[in-house]
């Protein structure tokens, strides 16, 4: 009896997650916090994609909240299994990707006091030589911004970077707006926001070991399947987060 391509993908996930379960290895997942999407009591968009994949497979896994750049060192030592968000670099040799995204990231915004950068007519070559804060580890002077002689300040938080920004001890802080949600300066006159670069695809990015090609092959499969049950576009309304935006970049 031969048996119909899908039916074959199904029965090799349940025999990979059988012979993973079977090793009672838990896997832990490590993020940067960012409200509605990895909220430090395990809720948001990435920890509940995260468990509607694996937990219904049996594979046990421990949620943490660590600093970004802490959280990649993990992986990239191979002492945590995976972090969430992050873009698809192809020579990355201590990461592995799956073929299927987490999300489409907001768009990168640059926040700065009203009147003290030229954004309009110079866009980002405005912060030529300007003390530019974004958060530690997020590697944007390796990007949009690597052609853009700047004096980076990193900061643990956006929270931190506003601090710094109303102090007048930075010209510019980039994040992303969900982390800067809740700051009373934004309420204000006194600050402008512009989109600095808009969003990309991004992944939840594994460790380079033999187990995470198990893990990997249990996200590839199981992430359609979420589409096809209709479970990931309730995880994404629920946390009030695009997912047309999400489907229209499949295939992207």
């Amino acid at each position: 009896m031969r048996l119909k391509p899908w039916l074959v993908s199904v029965v090799l996930l349940m025999v990979t997650s059988v012979s993973y379960a079977s090793d009672s290895k838990r896997i832990k997942i490590v993020s940067q916090e960012w409200l509605g999407y990895t909220n430090s009591d395990g809720t948001g968009l990435y920890w509940e994609i995260v468990k509607a994949v694996f937990q219904p497979l049996n594979v046990p896994l421990t949620l943490e909240v660590l600093p970004w750049k802490r959280a990649k060192h993990l992986v990239r030592k191979q002492e945590a299994s995976a972090y969430l968000g992050d873009y698809f670099y192809p020579n990355a040799d201590a990461f592995l990707y799956p073929q299927w995204h987490l999300s489409v990231e907001e768009d990168v915004i640059v926040v700065f006091a009203r009147g003290s950068l030229d954004w309009e007519e110079q866009q980002l070559s405005s912060l030529v030589n300007k003390k530019v804060a974004w958060v530690r580890g997020y590697g944007f002077e390796k990007g949009f911004l690597k052609d853009i002689p700047l004096e980076l300040v990193e900061v643990d938080s956006a929270e931190q970077g506003m601090k710094l920004l109303k102090k007048g001890r930075v010209s510019a802080l980039i994040d992303y707006p969900s982390s800067m949600a809740s700051s009373e300066l934004l309420a204000t006159d006194a600050f402008v926001t512009e989109v600095a670069k808009k969003g990309e695809k991004l992944y939840v990015v594994f460790s380079n070991t033999e187990s995470s090609n198990a893990l990997i092959e249990m996200f590839d499969t199981h992430m359609p399947q979420l589409i096809q049950s209709g479970e990931l576009k309730q995880i994404y309304l629920t946390h009030g987060q695009d997912y047309e935006a999400y489907m229209s970049s499949i295939g992207e």
